[in-house]
C-alpha cells in the first residue's frame, strides 16, 4: 500500500512536472515569436515610410521638380532592400502574410514601370499601395501576437504602434504630397481641396487619439502644420507657396511619428525581456 502511495505521488509530481515545462517551453517560443515579429514590422514601417516619401517626391516630381530624381532612385533602392529583407525572413510569416506582402512588392514594381503616370494618376497608384501595406502591419502584428498579447500594456502599445500612429502619418503623407501638386501648379482644384480638408480633419482626429503618446511639443507642431495648410487652402494661396517649406513642415511631423513607432518597438522588447521565461 506505501509503494502505490508513493508511486501515485510520483506519479503526480511527475504529470505536475512535464505541464510545468510545457508551461515553460510555450511561453519561450511566445517570446520567441515576439521577437521576430517586431524585426518584421521593423522592416515593414520602414517600407511604408518611403513609400510616403517617394509619393511626396515624385508629386513634385511631376510637377517639374527635376532636382528630386536621384532622391527618388536612392530611394527606391532602399525600398526594394527592405522587401528583400522580408523575403529572406519568409519563413517566419503566416503564409497568408507573406503572399500578402509579395503582392505588395510586385504592386511597387509595377508602380516604379509607370512611367507615363501623370501625378494624380501616381498619387492615387501610392496611395493604394500604401493601404494595403497598412493592412499588412496591422495584421503582420496580430500573427505574431503583439496586439493580442497578453500583457495589456504590450497590446495597447502595439495597437497604437501598428494602426493609429501609421495611420496619422499617412493622413499627413497625403497632405504632403498635395501640396506638393498644387503649390507647383497654378490653382487648388475642389477635388484637391476636398481631399487636403478631410487629410486635415482626419490628422487632427488621429492626434487626439494619441495625445498621451506625443509630447505637448510635437502636438502643437502638428497642429501648426494643419493651420498654416488650412488657411493657405482658405485664403486660395497655397498654390503661391513654395513647395519646399510645406514639405519639410509635413516630414519633420511624419518623421516625429516614425520616431516613435521604433522606440515604441524598442519599449515592446524590454517589456518581453523583463517577461521572458
Amino acid at each position: 500500500m506505501t509503494t502505490q502511495i508513493i508511486l501515485l505521488v510520483a506519479l503526480c509530481f511527475g504529470l505536475l512536472s512535464l505541464t510545468i515545462i510545457r508551461l515553460l517551453q510555450t511561453k519561450a517560443q511566445a517570446h520567441k515569436k515576439n521577437l521576430r515579429g517586431l524585426n518584421i514590422l521593423d522592416k515593414l514601417v520602414s517600407i511604408v515610410k518611403l513609400t510616403q516619401q517617394h509619393r511626396g517626391m515624385q508629386a513634385g516630381f511631376l510637377n517639374g521638380q527635376l532636382n528630386v530624381k536621384s532622391k527618388l532612385l536612392i530611394i527606391e533602392q532602399e525600398t526594394i532592400k527592405h522587401y528583400k529583407d522580408i523575403q529572406t525572413l519568409s519563413r517566419q510569416l503566416d503564409p497568408k502574410t507573406y503572399t500578402a506582402i509579395h503582392s505588395e512588392f510586385m504592386q511597387w514594381q509595377r508602380l516604379l514601370d509607370r512611367s507615363g503616370d501623370d501625378a494624380d494618376s501616381s498619387f492615387q497608384a501610392h496611395s493604394g499601395l500604401i493601404a494595403r501595406l497598412l493592412d499588412s502591419l496591422w495584421d503582420m502584428a496580430d500573427d505574431f501576437a503583439l496586439t493580442t498579447n497578453p500583457n495589456s500594456k504590450i497590446q495597447a502599445l502595439a495597437n497604437n504602434l501598428v494602426r493609429t500612429l501609421p495611420e496619422l502619418a499617412e493622413a499627413i503623407g497625403q497632405v504632403r504630397a498635395l501640396t506638393m501638386q498644387v503649390s507647383n501648379s497654378d490653382r487648388c482644384t475642389p477635388d484637391k481641396k476636398l481631399h487636403l480638408l478631410f487629410a486635415l480633419a482626419k490628422i487632427e482626429q488621429d492626434s487626439k487619439k494619441v495625445k498621451q503618446d506625443l509630447s505637448a511639443k510635437s502636438l502643437g507642431q502638428l497642429q501648426n502644420f494643419v493651420d498654416d495648410v488650412r488657411l493657405s487652402i482658405e485664403d486660395k494661396s497655397l498654390s503661391n507657396k513654395n513647395p519646399e517649406i510645406f514639405f519639410q513642415e509635413a516630414t519633420a511631423n511624419i518623421d516625429t511619428i516614425f520616431s516613435f513607432i521604433q522606440k515604441g518597438f524598442d519599449t515592446i522588447r524590454v517589456e518581453l525581456a523583463a517577461k521572458s521565461p
